[in-house]
């Protein structure tokens, strides 16, 4: 719950967001100002998956990258969402099996 809560905003609106791998959920949000993209990917798995994001029509200026992997073992808030930095070179990440991630890109002009 915390990978929507802390990353879609009151007066986002969803908009469309394609995996290039059906066993990936995908779903993203602009903000209403259109300065920030927030899309929560979901690895229900028990395969790890390299994806990378497309920005198609948007400019990224940066990115914030938080994961969370489903049954680890979590003795505190911080440690079950692990803040990742931003996106590697080409939008690039790893999906480990059983996550969810979070990705927060501010866009340019």
């Amino acid at each position: 719950l915390r990978h929507f809560s802390e990353f879609v905003r009151p007066g986002y609106t969803r908009i469309k967001s394609l995996s290039g791998d059906r066993s990936i959920a995908s779903s993203a949000y602009i903000s209403p100002d259109e300065k920030t993209i927030a899309i929560i990917l979901i690895n229900p798995t028990e395969e790890e998956y390299n994806y990378q994001i497309a920005n198609g029509k948007y400019t990224f200026e940066s990115s914030r990258v938080v994961q969370s992997v489903f049954g680890d073992v979590c003795e505190s808030a911080d440690s079950c969402c692990i803040d990742l930095g931003p996106l590697q070179t080409f939008n690039k990440l790893s999906l480990p099996a059983g996550s969810v991630t979070s990705i927060e890109i501010k866009i340019g002009e």
